[in-house]
Protein backbone atom coordinates (compact mmCIF):
# COMPACT_ATOMS: atom_id res chain seq x y z
CA UNK A 1 0.00 0.00 0.00
CA UNK A 2 1.30 3.32 -1.28
CA UNK A 3 0.22 6.73 -0.30
CA UNK A 4 -0.41 9.72 -2.63
CA UNK A 5 -1.32 13.29 -2.24
CA UNK A 6 -3.66 14.72 -4.44
CA UNK A 7 -5.42 18.34 -4.26
CA UNK A 8 -8.99 18.73 -4.18
CA UNK A 9 -11.02 22.22 -5.23
CA UNK A 10 -13.60 23.56 -2.19
CA UNK A 11 -16.40 22.18 -3.97
CA UNK A 12 -14.88 19.16 -4.32
CA UNK A 13 -13.74 18.76 -0.63
CA UNK A 14 -17.74 19.55 0.01
CA UNK A 15 -18.66 16.27 -2.38
CA UNK A 16 -16.30 14.53 -0.70
CA UNK A 17 -17.75 15.49 2.52
CA UNK A 18 -21.40 15.21 1.61
CA UNK A 19 -24.20 12.51 2.84
CA UNK A 20 -23.83 11.00 -0.93
CA UNK A 21 -20.22 11.20 -1.33
CA UNK A 22 -17.63 11.94 -4.46
CA UNK A 23 -16.11 8.57 -5.04
CA UNK A 24 -14.60 8.96 -8.33
CA UNK A 25 -11.99 11.46 -9.70
CA UNK A 26 -10.46 11.97 -12.85
CA UNK A 27 -6.79 13.52 -13.41
CA UNK A 28 -4.84 14.37 -16.47
CA UNK A 29 -2.05 11.84 -17.49
CA UNK A 30 1.07 13.14 -16.71
CA UNK A 31 4.38 12.44 -15.49
CA UNK A 32 3.42 12.44 -12.00
CA UNK A 33 1.24 10.17 -12.07
CA UNK A 34 1.74 7.69 -14.45
CA UNK A 35 4.21 5.05 -14.97
CA UNK A 36 6.33 4.00 -18.62
CA UNK A 37 7.07 0.62 -18.97
CA UNK A 38 6.73 -0.07 -15.34
CA UNK A 39 9.09 3.01 -14.47
CA UNK A 40 8.21 6.50 -13.22
CA UNK A 41 9.92 9.25 -15.41
CA UNK A 42 10.89 12.56 -14.31
CA UNK A 43 9.17 15.16 -16.25
CA UNK A 44 12.18 15.77 -18.74
CA UNK A 45 12.41 12.22 -19.51
CA UNK A 46 8.95 12.19 -20.26
CA UNK A 47 8.86 15.29 -22.67
CA UNK A 48 12.18 13.55 -24.26
CA UNK A 49 9.04 10.96 -25.54
CA UNK A 50 6.99 12.81 -27.04
CA UNK A 51 4.12 10.55 -26.90
CA UNK A 52 1.59 10.72 -28.99
CA UNK A 53 -1.61 10.02 -26.58
CA UNK A 54 -4.14 10.87 -29.97
CA UNK A 55 -2.95 7.31 -31.55
CA UNK A 56 -3.24 5.45 -27.87
CA UNK A 57 -4.91 2.33 -27.66
CA UNK A 58 -6.29 0.84 -24.63
CA UNK A 59 -5.68 -2.70 -23.15
CA UNK A 60 -7.36 -4.56 -20.12
CA UNK A 61 -9.07 -0.98 -19.30
CA UNK A 62 -5.64 0.48 -17.22
CA UNK A 63 -2.56 -0.23 -19.88
CA UNK A 64 -1.81 2.49 -22.83
CA UNK A 65 -0.13 1.52 -25.68
CA UNK A 66 1.08 4.75 -26.93
CA UNK A 67 3.46 5.91 -29.96
CA UNK A 68 6.47 7.83 -28.93
CA UNK A 69 10.56 8.07 -29.08
CA UNK A 70 12.30 4.99 -27.91
CA UNK A 71 16.26 5.57 -27.53
CA UNK A 72 16.22 7.72 -30.49
CA UNK A 73 13.34 6.01 -32.97
CA UNK A 74 9.78 5.35 -33.12
CA UNK A 75 8.38 2.73 -30.79
CA UNK A 76 5.73 2.07 -28.43
CA UNK A 77 5.25 2.25 -24.96
CA UNK A 78 2.52 1.10 -22.24
CA UNK A 79 1.73 3.61 -19.83
CA UNK A 80 -0.46 3.03 -16.54
CA UNK A 81 -0.74 4.87 -13.58
CA UNK A 82 1.21 4.36 -10.33
CA UNK A 83 -2.08 4.25 -8.53
CA UNK A 84 -3.04 0.50 -7.30
CA UNK A 85 -5.95 -0.78 -5.80
CA UNK A 86 -5.25 -0.61 -2.12
CA UNK A 87 -3.50 2.48 -2.17
CA UNK A 88 -4.80 5.76 -0.64
CA UNK A 89 -5.10 9.09 -1.45
CA UNK A 90 -4.46 11.93 1.40
CA UNK A 91 -6.49 14.80 0.34
CA UNK A 92 -4.91 18.34 0.30
CA UNK A 93 -7.20 21.45 0.60
CA UNK A 94 -7.05 24.92 1.29
CA UNK A 95 -6.63 26.08 4.96
CA UNK A 96 -5.60 28.41 7.45
CA UNK A 97 -4.03 28.27 11.05
CA UNK A 98 -4.77 31.09 13.52
CA UNK A 99 -3.11 34.07 12.73
CA UNK A 100 -0.82 33.99 15.35
CA UNK A 101 1.14 31.15 13.83
CA UNK A 102 1.24 33.67 10.05
CA UNK A 103 4.89 34.18 9.97
CA UNK A 104 5.27 30.45 9.89
CA UNK A 105 5.53 28.10 7.05
CA UNK A 106 3.98 24.89 7.36
CA UNK A 107 6.65 22.76 8.05
CA UNK A 108 7.82 25.19 10.63
CA UNK A 109 4.92 24.56 12.40
CA UNK A 110 6.10 20.72 12.88
CA UNK A 111 8.95 21.35 13.88
CA UNK A 112 7.78 24.09 16.86
CA UNK A 113 5.63 21.16 18.22
CA UNK A 114 8.49 18.80 17.74
CA UNK A 115 10.77 20.54 19.86
CA UNK A 116 8.15 21.75 21.83
CA UNK A 117 7.66 17.71 23.24
CA UNK A 118 4.93 16.59 21.15
CA UNK A 119 4.78 13.49 19.54
CA UNK A 120 3.67 14.73 15.94
CA UNK A 121 3.02 17.94 15.08
CA UNK A 122 -0.90 19.86 15.01
CA UNK A 123 -2.03 23.35 14.85
CA UNK A 124 -5.13 24.87 15.16
CA UNK A 125 -7.03 24.44 11.62
CA UNK A 126 -9.60 26.14 9.47
CA UNK A 127 -10.44 24.08 6.33
CA UNK A 128 -11.65 26.67 4.25
CA UNK A 129 -13.89 24.63 2.28
CA UNK A 130 -16.82 24.02 5.40
CA UNK A 131 -15.28 26.28 7.69
CA UNK A 132 -14.89 23.63 10.15
CA UNK A 133 -11.83 23.60 12.70
CA UNK A 134 -9.69 21.52 14.56
CA UNK A 135 -7.53 21.90 17.82
CA UNK A 136 -8.73 25.46 17.49
CA UNK A 137 -7.31 27.27 20.08
CA UNK A 138 -4.33 29.78 20.77
CA UNK A 139 -1.11 28.44 20.59
CA UNK A 140 0.94 31.48 22.97
CA UNK A 141 1.74 31.91 25.86
CA UNK A 142 -1.15 33.72 27.92
CA UNK A 143 -3.46 36.18 28.84
CA UNK A 144 -5.28 36.23 25.31
CA UNK A 145 -7.46 39.30 25.02
CA UNK A 146 -9.19 37.92 22.06
CA UNK A 147 -11.02 34.39 20.46
CA UNK A 148 -8.12 33.06 17.91
CA UNK A 149 -8.73 34.18 15.02
CA UNK A 150 -8.06 32.81 11.35
CA UNK A 151 -4.79 33.15 9.86
CA UNK A 152 -3.59 33.87 6.16
CA UNK A 153 -5.56 31.61 3.34
CA UNK A 154 -3.16 28.90 2.80
CA UNK A 155 -3.37 26.65 -0.24
CA UNK A 156 -4.01 23.05 -0.81
CA UNK A 157 -0.10 22.55 -2.38
CA UNK A 158 1.01 23.40 0.68
CA UNK A 159 -0.40 21.16 3.51
CA UNK A 160 1.71 19.26 5.26
CA UNK A 161 0.35 15.61 5.69
CA UNK A 162 -0.16 15.45 9.01
CA UNK A 163 -3.04 18.67 8.70
CA UNK A 164 -4.96 16.48 6.25
CA UNK A 165 -7.95 15.64 7.65
CA UNK A 166 -9.35 13.56 4.50
CA UNK A 167 -7.58 9.76 3.21
CA UNK A 168 -8.89 7.88 0.52
CA UNK A 169 -8.64 4.36 -0.51
CA UNK A 170 -8.49 3.16 -4.02
CA UNK A 171 -10.81 -0.02 -5.46
CA UNK A 172 -10.29 0.53 -8.93
CA UNK A 173 -8.14 2.79 -11.59
CA UNK A 174 -8.91 3.24 -14.87
CA UNK A 175 -8.49 5.24 -18.01
CA UNK A 176 -10.72 6.81 -20.23
CA UNK A 177 -11.56 9.96 -22.63
CA UNK A 178 -12.41 12.79 -21.00
CA UNK A 179 -15.76 13.41 -22.52
CA UNK A 180 -17.35 9.77 -22.30
CA UNK A 181 -18.21 10.03 -19.05
CA UNK A 182 -21.37 9.17 -17.87
CA UNK A 183 -24.29 10.14 -16.28
CA UNK A 184 -23.55 7.78 -13.31
CA UNK A 185 -19.80 8.58 -13.25
CA UNK A 186 -20.17 12.66 -13.22
CA UNK A 187 -22.42 11.89 -10.22
CA UNK A 188 -20.15 9.99 -8.68
CA UNK A 189 -17.30 12.44 -9.48
CA UNK A 190 -19.80 15.32 -7.00
CA UNK A 191 -22.21 16.75 -9.47
CA UNK A 192 -25.58 16.55 -8.59
CA UNK A 193 -28.16 17.79 -10.75
CA UNK A 194 -31.50 19.50 -9.51
CA UNK A 195 -34.60 18.65 -11.08
CA UNK A 196 -34.84 20.71 -14.06
CA UNK A 197 -31.44 22.06 -14.47
CA UNK A 198 -28.54 21.00 -16.13
CA UNK A 199 -27.45 17.08 -16.45
CA UNK A 200 -24.76 16.24 -13.89
CA UNK A 201 -22.70 15.37 -17.12
CA UNK A 202 -22.75 19.07 -17.82
CA UNK A 203 -21.78 20.14 -14.18
CA UNK A 204 -18.46 17.91 -14.52
CA UNK A 205 -18.18 19.66 -18.03
CA UNK A 206 -17.99 22.66 -16.35
CA UNK A 207 -16.11 21.70 -13.39
CA UNK A 208 -13.42 20.65 -15.82
CA UNK A 209 -13.47 24.26 -17.79
CA UNK A 210 -13.07 25.41 -14.64
CA UNK A 211 -9.93 24.02 -13.38
CA UNK A 212 -8.17 23.36 -16.80
CA UNK A 213 -9.31 25.86 -19.48
CA UNK A 214 -12.26 25.16 -21.79
CA UNK A 215 -9.73 23.96 -24.54
CA UNK A 216 -9.27 21.18 -22.65
CA UNK A 217 -12.38 19.87 -22.52
CA UNK A 218 -12.57 20.22 -26.59
CA UNK A 219 -9.45 18.70 -26.92
CA UNK A 220 -11.11 15.48 -24.90
CA UNK A 221 -7.54 14.30 -23.13
CA UNK A 222 -7.53 10.65 -21.63
CA UNK A 223 -7.85 11.13 -17.70
CA UNK A 224 -7.31 8.27 -15.29
CA UNK A 225 -10.39 7.27 -13.22
CA UNK A 226 -9.84 6.63 -9.63
CA UNK A 227 -12.64 5.28 -7.63
CA UNK A 228 -12.23 4.93 -4.04
CA UNK A 229 -14.30 5.27 -1.00
CA UNK A 230 -13.41 7.03 2.44
CA UNK A 231 -11.02 5.47 4.10
CA UNK A 232 -9.82 6.15 8.11
CA UNK A 233 -6.64 8.45 8.51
Amino acid sequence: MKEFSMGFKPAMVRALLADSPKTQTRRPITARNSLVDGVALTQRKWDQLQLNFSRAELYLDRVLTVPGIVDGVEGSLNITPRFQRGDRIWVKEDYRFTDDLDKYKPAEVGELCVNAGYRRPWAPIQYEADQARDNWSHTGTPPHYRPPAPGKLRAAMFMPRWACRLVQEIHKTRVQWVKDISEDDAFAEGCHPVPGGPSARHLYSELWCEIHGRASWRNNPLVWVLDFHKDLK
